[in-house]
Formats: C-alpha cells, structure tokens, sequence
C-alpha cells in the first residue's frame, strides 16, 4: 500500500470516529496510529481527532508522519504503555500495517 493511500485512509477513519464519537456526546481529542514501510523506511503515521463542539465543520483531523527506527518504535510503545497504566486508561490499540 503506498503512503498516500494509507494517509488517506487514516483520515477517513479518523474522520468516522469523530462521526460516530460526536453521537455519543464524546468531545475528547484522540489518536490513531498506524506503521508502514516506505522505501526500506519505517514510517509512523499519528492521526489525531479534535472535536468542535460548537461546529462540526470547524473539528480538525491532524496526521503527522514519523521516520521511526526498531529501537524508537519499541521504546515509544513501551513508554505509552506506562503512561496508559500510570492515568489508569486502557493502552491505546493500532491496526497492523
């Protein structure tokens, strides 16, 4: 899958969640996260929902793309981990590229 393609895709989905999180009264910024090999490179793609509750024109979706090594993508996943335990949440869950 080329990198547009998935950045596209990521954004539709995005887009769903702030559809469908919007129904259920839930106004809270989020993230999607999704990897990819580009080029014999490892890229992390962080999607990120903002919800406008005065407007549904004016919610935002923000996609920022990573070059990530082995050792980066294991640490930032083991530090999340941690800060999902340390607030008591649920760790945060990415689709296989």
């Amino acid at each position: 899958m080329t990198l547009s393609r998935l950045v596209i895709e990521l954004r539709v989905q995005i887009q769903d969640t702030l559809d469908s999180r919007r129904g259920a009264n839930v106004w809270e910024l989020f993230e999607l996260k999704r990897f990819m090999v580009e080029s014999g490179r490892k890229i992390l793609l962080r999607g990120f929902g903002l919800p406008n509750r005065s407007s549904i024109d004016h919610s935002r979706v923000i996609i920022l793309l990573e070059e990530v090594s082995l050792g980066q993508e294991r640490g930032a996943l083991r530090r999340e981990r941690r800060f999902d335990l340390l607030i008591g949440g649920a760790p945060s869950r990415s689709m296989p590229t």
